[in-house]
Formats: C-alpha cells, sequence, structure tokens
C-alpha cells in the first residue's frame, strides 16, 4: 500500500478543522487509508459524505476503505453512488469490476471492466481481465451449475423466485458455453435438464430454438449468443445511458458567476 506523507495528512486535517464542510474530506480519507489508519478514515469519509452526499469522490474513498475491510458489498453501495453522480469516474468503475470479481460474480465483473474500456481503451488491467472472463470454459463452472440444478427449492423458502431466477442464469451461461465451443450435444442435454427442473423460461427457449437451427443447418439467421452481439448491444445502450447523464451533469453545473 503506498504511503502518503504524514505533513500532507497533517495539513488536510487542518484545513478540515477549519472548515469541517469541507470537501477535503476526501483526500484526507484515502490517505488515512494508503498509510493504513482504516477506522480514522472511514470515520472522516463517512461524516464527511453527511455533508455532501452527491460528491463522487467521497464515495469512492469510502468505497476503497471497505473494499481493504473485505466489505465489498458495502463498497458497491458506495460505488453504485458513485458513477450514477458522475458515469466517467473510470476508477469508481475499476474498484466495481473488482469488488464483484471477489463478490464471485463474473458477468458483472465483465460488464465494469468492459466500462472502464469503454472510457479508457488502453486500460491493460481491464483488457486482461476481459479477455480472461470471456474466455472462460463451461469446465470451469460445470460442476456448480450442475449441482445448483439437482438443488430443489424448500417448500418453505421465503425467496423462491429469487433462487429460480440464480438458477435459470447459471444454466444459461452453461448452455451458452457449450454453445461457444460448440459442444452441441451437451448444450441439448444441459437445456433438457433445465426445462425440466425449472419450467419454460423466454431465455431458454431462446437457446432451444438457437440449437434447433443449429443441429437442422437452417440457414435462418437468429439472434447471435449473448456473449457476442447481446452483450455489445448491452455495452452500447450502457455507453449512451453514461453519455446522456454526463451531459445531464454539465447542464446542470452552475454558470461560474
Amino acid at each position: 500500500m503506498d504511503m502518503v506523507s504524514p505533513d500532507f495528512i497533517h495539513k488536510l486535517r487542518n484545513e478540515l478543522k477549519k472548515n469541517p464542510k469541507s470537501q477535503l474530506f476526501a483526500p484526507l480519507s484515502e490517505g488515512l487509508r494508503k498509510s493504513g489508519q482504516l477506522h480514522e478514515a472511514l470515520q472522516i469519509g463517512l461524516k464527511g459524505l453527511n455533508f455532501h452526499p452527491k460528491f463522487a469522490a467521497g464515495h469512492l474513498a469510502v468505497a476503497h476503505i471497505y473494499f481493504d475491510q473485505n466489505k465489498f458489498s458495502e463498497a458497491l453501495e458506495h460505488l453504485t453512488q458513485a458513477v450514477d453522480i458522475s458515469p466517467e469516474n473510470i476508477l469508481a468503475h475499476k474498484l466495481m469490476a473488482d469488488c464483484y470479481l471477489k463478490l464471485k460474480n463474473p458477468k458483472k465483473a465483465l460488464r465494469s471492466y468492459k466500462m472502464v474500456l469503454f472510457l479508457n481503451p488502453n486500460h491493460e488491467k481491464a483488457k486482461q481481465a476481459v479477455k480472461k472472463l470471456e474466455s472462460l470454459t463451461a469446465d470451469e463452472f460445470e460442476e456448480e451449475v450442475f449441482e445448483k440444478l439437482k438443488l430443489k427449492p424448500p417448500e418453505d423458502n421465503k425467496e423462491p423466485q429469487k433462487l429460480s431466477e440464480i438458477m435459470v442464469e447459471r444454466t444459461i451461461s452453461l448452455i451458452d458455453a457449450f454453445l461457444a465451443r460448440n459442444d452441441i450435444d451437451k448444450a441439448k442435454e444441459s437445456l433438457i435438464e433445465a426445462e425440466k427442473r425449472l419450467g419454460h423460461n423466454e431465455e431458454l427457449l431462446r437457446r432451444k430454438r438457437l440449437i434447433q437451427q443449429v443441429t437442422e443447418n437452417t440457414p435462418e439467421a437468429i439472434t447471435p449468443l449473448p456473449t457476442k452481439a447481446e452483450q455489445a448491444r448491452e455495452l452500447i445502450d450502457e455507453k449512451i445511458n453514461i453519455l446522456q447523464k454526463i451531459l445531464k451533469n454539465i447542464e446542470n453545473q452552475p454558470l461560474d458567476k
């Protein structure tokens, strides 16, 4: 962890004492974090956000502290606010991707890393992460998905719908991985098993049509796999939303008198 000059921290402390509502709480909180003083850094960061709840840098500073404390869900709460306030904040998107990886959510991690590349196409770590996440084979998560399929939600489960959605998502990922490597037989087996256990689902139906057209060798073009065209369209929509938010933020900025 990079150390920060004690003199720098001392100066920021003094400035914040003179003006407790100053936005200098963010760099002070970050400096304390880098110096390993996480408890004080968090206290200062949260107190500062009480005065400046719409300050993206403040939310990012607090998120960094939570990340260092291995509190990734708490970090994501602040990162979500940071990117909503400042959609072009590449540091927030990068840390968000790292949080999703720690929480074992590669799909959302991939999406966040792609946003980093949108904002900085030359970001090496993001490029490597995207390449690795997109190249995952079915073998790396096949066993986990099949284990989930074997489990039946208990009757007294308070959130059966949520559990079902998770199982559908994981099954679709497995089927897509088989299709991506042209293993049609395993894709069909996974789809049949999923329909037995999860019932009819729009996404499963789309995969079924895809498999049928592939096996029948029909010349008609169908919707490409989500890992390719659909993800690209989703990213484009995300880019448009970000640009719209950036423009809105610019329009809302008060003119200097």
